[in-house]
């Protein structure tokens, strides 16, 4: 089965509505967990650092997360890891996270500990399928492109640094 898009998905204000609900489903997960969670996604020296939640532990800052949502991982059953967003690194590269939590919508989160997952990253790439996304404004016209590798979701269920939580 093809996915369509029912909204332009690419488009940058869509893409942070996108990002906004798995920053929630995260923040939600956690608080349940009885962490206290501080969303910092819209400050920009935590965008810098690619750090979307701060979290706490009786007032002690415990981890740093980044927060990627994957819609169209329902229908494709990928994972984008991104190597170059708007002629820079891309997040695998740079981010400041301890943990990746990788959100896929009604099925489940992905805790991915970064420092272990870029190395192994690092490792495999080139042996991925490449990939390129246009980031768009509302109108449809290309802000700039983002380029990076896909990774099968069955690849992520077996390393060993990964678990998930399922969300139904």
């Amino acid at each position: 089965m093809r996915y369509t898009k029912q909204i332009n998905e690419d488009s940058f204000y869509n893409k942070k509505k996108i990002g906004d609900k798995g920053e929630y489903i995260v923040t939600k997960l956690l608080q349940d967990k009885g962490y206290d969670v501080i969303n910092v996604a819209d400050k920009l020296e935590w965008q810098k650092a690619d750090v979307d939640l701060l979290v706490y532990k009786d007032n002690k800052l415990i981890k740093k997360i980044e927060v990627k949502t994957e819609n169209a991982g329902v229908y494709t059953n990928n994972f984008f890891v991104e190597t170059k967003s708007n002629g820079k690194q891309g997040w695998i590269f740079y981010t400041e996270a301890d943990y990746l939590y990788v959100v896929i919508p009604n099925t489940k989160v992905y805790v991915i500990y970064v420092d272990e997952f870029r190395e192994w990253f690092k490792n495999v790439m080139h042996d991925c399928k490449i990939k390129k996304a246009a980031t768009t404004g509302k109108n449809g016209e290309v802000l700039y492109y983002n380029w990076g590798r896909v990774i099968p979701f069955a690849v992520l269920d077996r390393l060993e640094f990964i678990y998930s939580i399922p969300l139904n």
